[in-house]
């Protein structure tokens, strides 16, 4: 090994003997620039300023409500927020609500279904209280509304239908296509989020329905309404009745069993019959028909399974009545759901319509009960195949 390692590594046998007197040693700082003797040892030098924790972030905060003061201004300013943004309506009839397109299914070459929904929600705030009156979907009026083609500023007036898509992560992938589904009002979900669908054909001459049609999932369009082309007459049962909701199945829909019970009861008329006559694009507004709560007409859906062709059966009940025309039963026949209802009351003889509304071109409204005004939009006088068969302006209605 070597010898200076060994030295180095080689045990200290010197004792430890402390010193009894120790030589204590202090050094001096130098003095400042300008310190003399005077002001090193005088108490009347100023002491230098100390900073407090706010003057180091105030100037912090100043920068903060600079920059927050500066986004204000181009958020107000530069990117304005839209017009109904903060409506507490669904629809106005009066400004343009803007929707988003959630779906599109085209049917064939020129004709397809178009999903959309609003873009905002505060709408909805207001919804829940006030149901009955907010709810587009309440079947008392038939209606329509504008849809914007904001290129060459154009609106033409479409009919929305009460149906959805239901989706699902399947649909979304791709795999399967979404179910077409009746919207049932239901003021939890807000009517499916205030959701409807149009029925629109492309036409090549229809600068707004090309312009709906090339729109892409996730686009937006501007709709203003809703302009409200009929109103149902008010009927005494609506305070007393209520109608069954429609649903997507017919065996779905719940019967009307305490009806004649309720009639008697209050001693009430029954709900007038309405005709429908629709072509064309008038057709939609016939499907507006059969909205979520059926609250128009009565005999409606009968004369819909009538053409239906579907097989007429008379229940048990219905057999009793016939045998004993004397008796007056205290409540009507029970039915398991609307069509066995629609079945045994199909034999019977529907009374004659006490309305008729009329929707399609103009051509078809004029061979049918004669043209509107087009210049006024006033009804006009009753021609065609009603005013000769007796109908007049007090109870048909030209859409």
């Amino acid at each position: 090994m070597d010898n200076g390692i060994a030295k180095l590594m080689k045990k200290n046998v010197k004792p430890y003997i402390p010193k009894l007197n120790h030589q204590r040693l202090t050094y001096e700082y130098p003095g400042l620039p300008n310190e003399d003797d005077f002001t090193k040892h005088t108490d009347k030098i100023k002491k230098p300023k100390k900073i407090s924790r706010w003057a180091l972030v105030t100037p912090k905060l100043a920068v903060f409500a600079a920059v927050i003061w500066g986004a204000y201004v181009v958020k107000v300013w530069v990117y304005a927020s839209d017009d109904d943004a903060d409506s507490t309506e669904l629809l106005d009839p009066d400004i343009f609500h803007k929707f988003v397109i959630t779906h599109k299914h085209q049917i064939d070459a020129d004709h397809y279904l178009i999903e959309v929904r609003p873009k905002y929600n505060n709408w909805q705030y207001s919804y829940y209280a006030h149901y009955d009156n907010k709810s587009i979907w309440n079947g008392e009026k038939m209606w329509s509304v504008e849809v914007k083609q904001p290129e060459i500023m154009v609106t033409r007036l479409y009919t929305p239908l009460p149906l959805y898509f239901m989706k699902s992560e399947i649909t979304r992938a791709g795999k399967k296509e979404p179910l077409l589904r009746v919207i049932e009002n239901d003021c939890e979900d807000h009517d499916k989020g205030g959701v409807m669908t149009f029925y629109i054909k492309r036409y090549d001459s229809g600068e707004v329905s090309r312009f709906i049609v090339d729109k892409n999932v996730g686009d937006e369009l501007e709709i203003r309404g809703p302009h409200v082309d009929f109103k149902i007459p008010h009927h005494p049962l609506h305070a007393l009745h209520e109608r069954p909701i429609f649903r997507d199945l017919p065996s779905k829909v719940e019967a009307e069993t305490l009806l004649e019970s309720m009639k008697r009861e209050h001693n009430v008329p029954d709900y007038d019959n309405l005709v429908f006559f629709g072509a064309g694009t008038g057709l939609p507004q016939s499907y507006r028909c059969f909205s979520p709560e059926t609250r128009i007409v009565g005999g409606y859906r009968r004369r819909k399974v009538e053409i239906a062709n579907v097989d007429l059966r008379r229940s048990e009940e219905k057999k009793e009545k016939e045998e004993k025309p004397g008796s007056s039963p205290i409540r009507g026949p029970w039915y398991e759901n609307a069509l066995q209802q629609a079945r045994d009351l199909s034999l019977e003889k529907k009374q004659d319509p006490a309305l008729a509304v009329v929707c399609g071109p103009d051509g078809y409204v004029g061979f049918v009960a004669g043209g509107k005004d087009l210049a006024t939009g006033e009804q006009g006088p009753v021609k065609g195949l009603l005013g000769a068969n007796g109908w007049n302006e007090t109870n048909v209605h030209k859409l």
